[in-house]
């Protein structure tokens, strides 16, 4: 892996593991300057999510977010990333794993994610 892709990886990181921050999760100025306007999650119970300015993702099931293992970052192209990998949270005292992917695009100079899913590991 270049330099480049080393930096990019570093701050594709920073923004996966920043967006499961509760106070930057409730921040609605900061999760827009991190999703793109039309960013779309397919969420792990099955749900569509499409972004509107001005939400935020305030948890209320009792899900605190542990870590991230595994993460693979490829490059799809010069401003085009991949993220995927292992997700854990807490939810209800049982810990739940999830298999997780992010499209990142840079826009105007920032990387901002596009697209993310995320699949129960049973």
């Amino acid at each position: 892996m270049s330099k480049k892709e080393d930096e990019v990886k570093s701050v594709i990181l920073s923004l996966e593991r920043e967006l499961t921050d509760p106070k930057v999760r409730a921040d609605a100025i900061r999760v827009s300057e991190i999703l793109t306007e039309d960013f779309v999650e397919f969420g792990s119970s099955g749900g569509v999510y499409k972004y509107k300015k001005g939400d935020t993702f305030i948890d209320t099931d009792g899900r605190i977010y542990i870590g991230a293992e595994d993460i693979d970052i490829k490059v799809l192209s010069e401003n085009v990333i991949l993220a995927t990998y292992i997700g854990s949270m807490s939810v209800n005292d049982s810990v739940r794993y999830t298999n997780r992917s992010s499209i990142w695009k840079l826009v105007n100079g920032n990387w901002r994610m596009v697209f993310h899913q995320g699949t129960p590991i049973e």
